[in-house]
């Protein structure tokens, strides 16, 4: 049996800290105030967290946005793949991706909050690098999941890849100004229909 101090001491101890749940947190006080307006108070504030625990945790904002970009850009990299793993055919993964973009990107305008690759890196100078990188990486995943799921050829595979980020990032933008979601998800729908008339094979 425990002694009764040790059992004292154990209910006594905080709540263990969740570095996932707090770059959580800080993520969304990027998305909803961008970089530069979101100040360290706000941030350790939201995380619950002193800002020197912040500093020792993440390092200055700079490195914290990075982290919850990085952790942004993961996310969504596994949403595209797991469209492409479920899907039968590219235009039903396609389909998948956009749907799943609309819907992600219309809940969070109504949470005020603005996606990190279109909306709140670009306008940053120092953090713009971090959006084209993300675009290159997304481009690149989806390259990749045409050609190993669907057996595209390179060159189409990147002509479609590009096509489907610019698109997902322009429902990012209509998000943002207010669009409502069944106009979204129309607009999608458009798209689709548009790609039956590119000279590739792939698209069936």
């Amino acid at each position: 049996m425990p002694s009764a101090n040790k059992q004292q001491s154990e209910r006594g101890r905080p709540r263990k800290f969740d570095e996932t749940e707090a770059l959580s947190i800080a993520l969304k006080v990027f998305q909803e105030q961008g970089y530069d307006a979101a100040g360290t108070d706000a941030l350790s504030h939201s995380m619950g967290m002193k800002k020197q625990s912040v500093y020792r945790t993440f390092g200055n904002k700079s490195a914290l946005f990075d982290r919850c970009f990085e952790s942004y850009l993961t996310e969504i990299v596994k949403s595209l793949e797991t469209s492409f793993e479920n899907a039968n055919s590219l235009r039903t993964a396609f389909r998948s991706c956009l749907i799943d973009a609309a819907e992600y990107f219309h809940q969070s305008q109504i949470a005020g909050m603005g996606c990190m690759i279109t909306v709140t890196a670009p306008v940053t100078p120092e953090k713009a690098p971090l959006a084209r990188q993300a675009i290159e990486t997304l481009e690149a995943v989806l390259t990749s999941q045409l050609i190993k799921k669907f057996q595209a050829e390179v060159s189409a595979a990147k002509m479609l890849a590009t096509l489907l980020v610019a698109y997902i990032q322009s429902l990012a933008i209509r998000a943002r100004t207010g669009t409502p979601l069944n106009e979204l998800l129309a607009t999608c729908e458009t798209f689709l229909a548009s790609l039956a008339s590119l000279p590739t094979k792939e698209i069936s």
